[in-house]
């Protein structure tokens, strides 16, 4: 049995460090609020972990907690998108798993032009690479 499914402070430190959030900000507020909404049903299924613990019948328990553990991290699947204000277009077809995978793509995407020395907008205008204006943008479950 994995090692996690058997113990639930392993499960509570998991999903606190796979969040993806960031201290401030609506997106803190939302997380906060989402966990809010499955505290009490993980503290249930902790407590009937706790209570068949004793009689060895750990199985149904640890299912519950692993349940309301997986419906919490469907919910919370945040990816990113990069959005090109500047054009008013998607600067990648891709998502990003993480603001910071996000924050790299936006580098790379600036570095690609600084050879030619500007960005072409899609009116025509040439512009310094650092003047596009890209947006990361969360996208909720």
């Amino acid at each position: 049995m994995n090692e996690e499914r058997a113990n639930p402070a392993a499960i509570a430190r998991r999903i606190v460090a796979e969040s993806n959030v960031e201290e401030g900000g609506d997106h803190r507020n939302e997380a906060d609020r989402r966990l809010g909404e499955v505290a009490p049903r993980l503290l249930a299924a902790g407590r009937e972990v706790l209570a068949n613990w004793e009689r060895g019948d750990l199985a149904a328990a640890v299912r519950a907690v692993q349940a309301v553990v997986d419906e919490f991290d469907a919910a919370n699947r945040t990816e990113f998108e990069v959005w090109n204000e500047t054009d008013q277009v998607h600067a990648s077809p891709d998502t990003f798993p993480t603001r910071e995978a996000a924050s790299a793509f936006v580098a790379k995407f600036r570095k690609r032009f600084d050879r030619q020395g500007f960005y072409r907008t899609v009116l025509g205008e040439r512009i310094a690479p650092e003047a596009v204006d890209l947006v990361i943008r969360p996208l909720e479950a």
